[in-house]
């Protein structure tokens, strides 16, 4: 659902890249030099450099060529620009929202600029705030959802995050290098690019087949949407329960999670945690979604991040694609139609729109029933986009943007989508209507779908 803890150093992030990205690492390290020297039009290059490599899309690096930008002759009006978007692509703390709010208005403002502050410069790595890396999840009950963000009880050495990290030539490490970690009584089994550590029960017949699932699914993000995955073993951890979920988070990850999180990703060691019972798999796809989107979409805005991720947790693989189908979120919007929020907020809302002020200290989420029907509403709406034949388009769309050349990123997103569909008005109302039919559809582990395991109480 959101990002919740904070991010790491950047060697993790270099240990999940592929090969030949490792030779870009050095493009990294000289902006970044040159950036906490102030040296700012030496910084640009590099640092534009990596933004385009794999991984390379983060807060950090967008902060730091926000803020030479506004340093650098005839680039001011730009690297506003890019502050701006920041705001509305990435999940961020309170603290640095006020941070990069701050630089933001600096640089519209009029007079000559002073150099980013030694405090703000060593606030850089704690800009990915609550956290560039793990991911909670909701789960909707009859009548309402209860959800909060992770939080972090411990920080896990960057050494020992990369230290998990298996590259595929290499598959006979990996139950010697996962064994520690995994939960007690965890079965390790590695199949392909998948390292599973099932504490639910699994056959190898049924790993197998959830292995066959991710596989399709995995081949499908990657002719659909361009989405590479890593050279790394992705480590699936199965549990099968909630209590699972947060034993697994709290001992492998250090988080406290949500009592009603069905699973999540951690990006730091290319892992997901998720409730999986039998070959019920869709809470891994909609996990694996967030995991390898990073790669070359990190500045992916939260409700196509969320939409398309939920799209595929139930769904099924037919003739070459995976395919969302109407599922248990569509009770959220039939229940509370009046509260549905329109197209047009859930588009231009910011990462993290329903935090709570003024309890930063907790993390805890909003309304949960705003919440609930605002990300439901984004999954449905990537099925309607689906349906129209217009999802992949919008998603190229957004993903090819020039972060330097958007005014306001509320008004361009939402052109960007209606440029693909219809005018705003026009848009919501054949919404509704195909809505009015699709919410009371439920298609969670029909015959021959993709499952999701479900809580039972």
């Amino acid at each position: 659902m959101r990002y919740l803890i904070a991010s790491l150093a950047a060697a993790c992030t270099f240990a999940a890249m592929a090969p030949d990205a490792h030779a870009q690492r050095e493009k990294y390290r000289e902006g970044r030099q040159h950036w906490l020297e102030t040296l700012y039009r030496q910084a640009f290059p590099p640092l534009s450099e990596w933004r385009r490599a794999p991984y390379g899309r983060t807060p950090e690096i967008d902060y730091m060529l926000g803020t030479s930008a506004c340093r650098i002759s005839g680039q001011r009006d730009r690297g506003a620009r890019m502050l701006n978007l920041i705001l509305y692509n990435y999940a961020l703390s309170s603290e640095n929202k006020l941070r990069v709010t701050s630089e933001r208005d600096r640089c519209r403002a009029a007079g000559q600029l002073a150099v980013v502050s030694p405090q703000d410069r060593s606030a850089l790595q704690r800009l990915v705030p609550a956290g560039a890396s793990a991911r909670g999840k909701m789960y909707s009950t009859r009548d309402a959802v209860a959800s909060y963000p992770a939080r972090q009880l411990r920080a896990i050495d960057p050494a020992e995050l990369e230290r998990r990290l298996v590259p595929l030539s290499e598959a006979a490490r990996v139950p010697a290098t996962l064994r520690d970690i995994a939960p007690v009584g965890a079965r390790i089994k590695v199949i392909g690019r998948y390292a599973f550590v099932t504490t639910a029960g699994q056959t190898d017949a049924q790993l197998g087949t959830i292995a066959t699932i991710l596989d399709n699914y995995v081949g499908f993000l990657r002719s659909e949407y361009g989405i590479e995955p890593p050279d790394y073993h992705l480590t699936l951890y199965l549990t099968p329960d909630i209590a699972g979920v947060r034993r697994a988070a709290r001992d492998i990850h250090g988080l406290d999670v949500n009592p009603v999180t069905l699973g999540y990703a951690f990006q730091e060691d290319l892992s997901t945690v998720a409730m999986i019972r039998g070959t019920q798999a869709g809470t891994l796809l909609h996990e694996l979604f967030h995991l390898l989107v990073r790669a070359s979409f990190g500045d992916i805005p939260q409700w196509l991040d969320e939409g398309i991720a939920s799209l595929y947790e139930v769904s099924a693989f037919r003739d070459g694609r995976q395919v969302g189908l109407p599922n248990w979120r569509g009770r959220v919007l039939d229940i509370a139609w009046e509260m549905r929020p329109s197209l047009e907020s859930v588009i231009t809302s910011p990462w993290f729109a329903f935090d709570m002020t003024g309890s930063s200290s907790t993390g805890f989420m909003g309304p949960t029933e705003r919440v609930a029907t605002h990300l439901a509403t984004a999954r449905y709406f990537a099925l309607y986009l689906q349906e129209k034949g217009a999802l992949k388009r919008v998603y190229t769309a957004f993903r090819e943007r020039d972060p330097f050349e958007i005014d306001d990123p509320a008004s361009n997103a939402l052109a960007l989508v209606t440029q693909m569909t219809e005018p705003p008005e026009a848009l919501q109302h054949s919404y509704d209507e195909w809505l009015r039919q699709a919410a009371r559809r439920d298609e969670t582990n029909a015959p021959n779908t993709v499952g999701k395991t479900l809580p039972t109480h």
